[in-house]
């Protein structure tokens, strides 16, 4: 972890303009990462982050329960 990456060439990192957990293993396979300790966090990513970002994003209401929000903040946060 201390070397720097060395990525094969500029501009390789893509995220499609959305940040699924497709692209997100993609990026860390880029990088010459493993994807095994984020794997179990890609349904959150997908389902809970992106989705509620497209509603947003698409100007649709979207109403937000605190706890849920909490647990969502701890999990991306930790």
């Amino acid at each position: 972890m201390e070397d720097r990456p060395k990525l094969p060439y500029r501009k390789s990192i893509r995220t499609e303009s959305n940040l699924t957990s497709t692209v997100f293993a993609e990026i860390l396979s880029t990088l010459g990462l493993s994807d095994v300790a984020f794997a179990g966090k890609f349904h959150l990513l997908d389902h809970s982050l992106l989705a509620k970002r497209n509603s947003i994003a698409h100007g649709q209401s979207l109403d937000i329960d605190v706890d849920e929000y909490l647990m969502l903040h701890a999990e991306v946060t930790g």
